[in-house]
């Protein structure tokens, strides 16, 4: 139970820190929608091609 517990402090602690960024106006309103599209556009499939390419056939 403790190391599923340690695998997920970091997971949340990330949301929070972005959580309270965001409310307090860090970076900035006009940062997060292209933060978001290179995100979903760019870095998320760079993610799956190096996963795929180092998975076990």
């Amino acid at each position: 139970m403790l190391q599923i517990i340690l695998a997920l402090v970091p997971v949340f602690a990330l949301l929070m820190v972005g959580f309270f960024a965001r409310r307090h106006g860090f970076p900035g309103e006009g940062f997060w929608a292209p933060a978001e599209r290179l995100t979903y556009y760019l870095l998320f499939p760079a993610l799956l091609i190096n996963s795929l390419s180092q998975a076990s056939l």
